[in-house]
């Protein structure tokens, strides 16, 4: 099998990150790792996401002498090259892929950012 079939038990096991983290709340290690990890995951899931998910699996690459991972995804970036709808029909004519990619993923890590650190810190100032 392959990472996909993991797709519906990461929404489970997701639960248990919200338990420990609130369990964590008082530590700044925990967010901060929970962040880190949370922010290198979604830049490889945005990457692949606005350019293609043809990746092909390492049997077939290695054999084609292509890469397989989210490297490719990367090299799409770079050349412009998406499959996304959005980005084609409205957005390709003002902005490069990798501009639209920047600005999704800072508005990503801010709402994140602000969930993880700032609503902490209003919530402990309150009490």
């Amino acid at each position: 099998f392959g990472p996909r079939y993991l797709i519906p038990g990461m929404a489970m096991l997701a639960l248990f990150i919200g338990i420990w983290l609130n369990k964590q709340s008082h530590h700044i290690w925990s967010r901060l790792v929970a962040f880190l990890l949370f922010a290198l995951s979604s830049a490889i899931s945005l990457t692949g996401a606005l350019t293609t998910n043809s990746v092909p699996p390492k049997v077939e690459a290695t054999f084609l002498h292509a890469k397989y991972d989210f490297f490719r995804n990367i090299d799409y970036l770079l050349e412009g090259k998406s499959s996304s709808f959005i980005y084609k029909q409205y957005v390709a004519n003002d902005l490069s892929l990798v501009h639209y990619y920047l600005i999704i993923y800072g508005l990503l890590v801010t709402v994140v950012i602000t969930i993880l650190f700032i609503v902490p810190l209003v919530k402990n100032h309150e009490s």
